[in-house]
């Protein structure tokens, strides 16, 4: 870097706007001309000039640092740092794009593969056999357990549960079937969990619905995790209308139980017997279960994808293009950006899920960017207000042509 004076004969600045041509140069330039905005400076005054003075706006000498010239000689000013700031961004935004493509080109054969088997395999159409009825018995009833439906903000399902009951002897007048939600944690599975009752008749066919809790959080989705433990108890219904609970051993002998599911955008994993973990006071229970539902791979991966481009193209768009484009057009991106929650989230309420608080970061951060923005040119155009003096050592002003920023007044007047 070297320090250096505008040659004889070169353009002296004139005026503010980039449109204004030079006047004269400074051996043609007889006066200060105030009338045209334009600065005029003879020959002898530059020579006069100390190299840390400059000529402000009404023609008065005032101190100034000197500016530095780069190695190729010209001027290091804000407009070639500014292409540089620009390029560097680019080159991030390209990456990120880069890195965005390859991990979807990655992805997509096990998102495409998840779909083809959802679509293959549609709900309800697997069913999981949790026990079968020993020979012999003179009375056996067969039960479906069928997922309907899921609440997961407040942690339930709806189970349909229909069924038949065969009995040769001794039927008495029916039973209850009784289905339990146990707890995850065995050790504190003392005691009859919560439950529900399924009238079943002393012969023929039964259908009913109940609710059960489920453990399991909204806040992880797509990532999110359900798990029911669900047991299944017996009771005969004496003549007198009493209700005797039948033992474990025998109630598992006289049931067959399956499982299914018809629950849109959930994976059911297959059931597993845990009936050996659990012991209970005052409920007997033929058989326990635990089901693991999850979120199928498409989905995840889709709604992972879908905000990370978003996120890239809203951030890029942001810093990269003019600020009064910017300015005029934030409130669409914002609300484009939340609007893609309907088509992520469906119809989960507000601020349940880590795709609400991610999308509204990013909202936030676009915000701080358009703002952070703002009050760069505010004090840019402060700064300019205030008098940009020449100098004979600040060559980036002589015969500067470039456009420079529009005030606040204008951008906003061009908005309207």
């Amino acid at each position: 870097m070297t320090l250096g004076l505008p040659p004889r004969g070169s353009p002296v600045l004139c005026g503010r706007g980039p449109a204004r041509p030079p006047c004269a140069t400074d051996e043609e330039a007889p006066l200060i001309d105030g009338s045209t905005d334009c600065v005029r400076i003879v020959g002898a005054a530059w020579e006069h000039l100390r190299p840390t003075q400059a000529l402000n706006h009404t023609g008065a000498a005032v101190d100034n640092p000197p500016v530095r010239y780069d190695d190729t000689g010209g001027p290091a000013t804000s407009v070639r740092d500014a292409r540089r700031g620009r390029t560097a961004l680019d080159r991030v935004g390209f990456g990120l794009l880069v890195l965005a493509v390859v991990t979807a080109v990655l992805a997509m054969p096990f998102a495409v593969a998840s779909m083809a088997g959802s679509l293959k395999h549609p709900v309800a159409a697997d069913a999981f056999h949790l026990s079968v009825p020993a020979a012999n018995q003179r009375s056996t009833t067969a039960v479906n357990l069928r997922l309907v439906g899921i609440d997961e903000p407040s942690q339930t399902v709806t189970v349909a549960v229909t069924g038949d009951r065969t009995c040769s002897a001794n039927c008495g007048s029916g039973e209850d079937l009784q289905l339990f939600s146990l707890r995850s944690d065995p050790r504190g599975s003392d005691g009859a969990p919560p439950s529900q009752d399924v009238a079943v008749p002393a012969s023929g066919e039964f259908d009913s619905s109940v609710t059960l809790p489920i453990e399991g959080s909204l806040g992880s989705y797509p990532f999110d995790h359900y798990q029911m433990l669900v047991g299944v108890g017996v009771a005969d219904k004496t003549a007198s209308g009493q209700v005797v609970p039948v033992p474990a051993r025998s109630a598992r002998d006289q049931l067959d139980v399956s499982f299914d599911e018809q629950l849109p955008r959930f994976d059911v994993a297959t059931p597993r017997d845990v009936k050996g973990t659990y012991r209970f006071v005052g409920a007997q229970m033929a058989l326990a279960t635990t089901v693991d539902l999850t979120r199928p791979f498409y989905l995840q991966t889709l709604i992972v994808l879908i905000i990370a481009f978003i996120a890239i193209a809203g951030l890029y768009g942001v810093i990269t293009r003019e600020f009064k484009e910017v300015i005029g057009t934030v409130g669409v991106v914002v609300l484009g950006m939340w609007g893609v929650r309907t088509l992520l989230v469906g119809g989960y309420p507000p601020d349940s899920t880590a795709v609400d608080l991610i999308l509204t970061f990013l909202i936030l951060v676009l915000l701080m960017v358009v703002m952070v923005r703002g009050l760069l040119l505010m004090w840019q155009r402060i700064g300019n207000r205030q008098g940009t003096p020449l100098s004979r050592d600040r060559p980036a002003l002589v015969g500067q042509t470039e456009r420079t920023e529009e005030s606040l007044d204008d951008i906003f007047s061009d908005i309207a």
